[in-house]
């Protein structure tokens, strides 16, 4: 019963951080998203059938990318606000 007991103990710590794996500003991700991404796109490369992004890593990977690509200068932390938003609205991997 013991050894029951400590293997959920340890089991629902990870399956909350599960659905908390993406840390970022939501809200803030979307106002750096229309000031850039934009620029190149619209939001069809998110929704479409053949989307090349399969991953939260490839998506973050993507952001990166095209955050030097467009030599924009974002830290670490607008990138994942980006990342943060293109999931929540768009992608949603867990």
């Amino acid at each position: 019963m013991i050894r029951f007991t400590l293997v959920i103990m340890f089991m629902i710590p990870a399956f909350t951080f599960a659905d908390t794996i993406l840390f970022g500003d939501s809200k803030n991700g979307g106002k750096l998203h229309q000031t850039s991404c934009t620029a190149c796109h619209d939001s069809k490369v998110y929704t479409r059938k053949d989307r090349k992004i399969r991953s939260i890593n490839g998506l973050e990977g993507r952001v990166e990318l095209c955050s030097i690509n467009l030599n924009t200068h974002y830290t670490d932390e607008q990138n994942s606000d980006i990342v943060k938003y293109l999931n929540d609205n768009y992608y949603q991997f867990k």
